[in-house]
């Protein structure tokens, strides 16, 4: 399990990384932008971008391979933290001399040399993770090893060791996520170094890193940033042309635009979510799209299609969010399948007879997904699972589903982790 987990140095240094190992501008924003990252991790994203933008004595490529760095050191957090710890720091270390050593760490498991001016430790403990954490793991219990060598709390480290894919699944969040642009028509566009997704209709996967806020087809509204996964979640919902769709947990509206496309703009969307400020931002990119069939607004009456993709830990989309791993308590988590059933029952009251809901999350925990369909169906006897194999054909629910649901994780299928059941209301 540890071989699967651990990051190691690649067999090549890097030149910025042997930079920074020693006194340097970039060394210190790095160990600054960590410091302040440590304090507020709710915050991590903006505090690195604000970190990244001041930081003017850097030069383009430095500042791209420092925010690689800071996002590796936030993503292997808790390994490199249990690394140092095994590397004989000195117990008497500041918290500023900490901060400088697992910054350290993390450049030296990313190609940099011998660190040149700075506390003493054993850093060969840290250039062969693998042989100190098998060390470290000796009489340790499974969730305990996962929760270390995967970088993941203990909450969720405790409940994927239940799981014999554990390794796997925990190895899969630890990468980095690719950028997938979903188109608004039904003829994809043909933009140079992408390549259609597997699953998604109207995706496209970036294969190589550029701008894609320059690429003309985004900014006249053809094509929307859109995880494959959350594309999914849209496309098993059928939209028709005439019927009326609620997105009740509407957020910045991505959902709403994928829903307006598939429908051709025909079908009329309210879009509700408490975060009006989100609401804004995504009606500005449906005038981008030229979409008009999306208003906000509160629920009114019944409606055809229900959406609930219900706020939640997030667990799914740990690859590209990995500052949300340490910002999230076990207190935290425990309390959204509560939530989630209240905003679903909500949901429900406005579905018309034989109208769907689809209740879907970014989680790949069971008590915020099956556990709250569940719960819903046994308050609600009106509402029927509808298999995911009537919705979308057997073949194709039998790659993307599971236990007639859509179930999407990134170690199977290369997406965020996903969860969505369609469900239909008698009558």
């Amino acid at each position: 399990m540890i071989e699967l987990l651990v990051p190691s140095p690649p067999a090549d240094p890097n030149p910025l990384a042997l930079k920074a190992m020693k006194p340097s501008g970039l060394r210190q924003t790095l160990v600054e932008a960590y410091g302040s990252m440590r304090l507020d991790w709710r915050r991590g994203r903006q505090i690195q971008g604000q970190a990244l933008r001041e930081a003017r004595h850097l030069g383009s490529s430095e500042r791209r391979f420092a925010g690689d760095l800071l996002t590796f050191l936030v993503r292997h957090h808790r390994t490199i933290v249990t690394l140092v710890e095994q590397a004989g720091l000195s117990e008497s270390a500041t918290t500023k001399q900490l901060n400088l050593v697992r910054v350290l760490a993390a450049l030296l498991l990313r190609g940099g040399g011998r660190p040149i001016d700075g506390p003493e430790f054993d850093y060969q403990a840290v250039t062969d993770p693998v042989h100190t954490l098998t060390g470290w793991a000796r009489g340790r219990e499974r969730a305990e090893i996962l929760g270390v060598c995967a970088s993941l709390p203990q909450w969720l480290a405790d409940e994927l060791a239940l799981r014999d894919d554990a390794p796997e699944l925990a190895g899969a969040l630890n990468q980095r996520a690719p950028l997938v642009l979903r188109s608004n028509r039904a003829e994809v566009p043909t933009i140079e170094g992408t390549r259609p997704t597997e699953y998604a209709a109207r995706g496209l996967v970036l294969e190589k890193r550029i701008d894609v806020n320059a690429l003309p087809e985004l900014r006249d509204g053809r094509l929307e940033v859109m995880d494959e996964g959350s594309q999914l979640v849209a496309e098993i919902c059928m939209p028709q042309p005439g019927e009326r769709i609620l997105d009740l947990c509407a957020g910045a509206l991505g959902k709403s635009l994928a829903l307006a496309a598939l429908a051709e703009d025909q079908a009329p969307i309210t879009a509700f979510d408490v975060r009006r400020d989100a609401i804004r931002r995504g009606l500005k990119r449906a005038q981008r799209c030229g979409f008009r069939s999306i208003r906000p607004g509160n629920p009114k009456g019944g409606y055809d299609l229900v959406l609930i993709d219900a706020p939640c830990t997030g667990t799914g989309a740990l690859r590209r969010r990995p500052w949300s791993r340490w910002s999230m308590t076990a207190r935290e988590a425990a309390a959204f399948p509560k939530q989630q059933l209240e905003i679903a029952m909500r949901g429900a009251e406005h579905l018309k007879p034989g109208g769907r809901l689809i209740y879907a999350t970014c989680s790949i925990r069971s008590s915020e997904n099956g556990g709250v369909v569940d719960a819903l169906r046994a308050t609600r006897s009106d509402l029927s699972l509808v298999p995911l194999g009537e919705v979308i054909g057997a073949d194709w629910a039998e790659r993307i589903g599971a236990d007639g649901v859509l179930t999407l994780e990134p170690h199977r299928h290369g997406t965020d982790g996903f969860y969505a059941a369609v469900l239909r209301r008698d009558g």
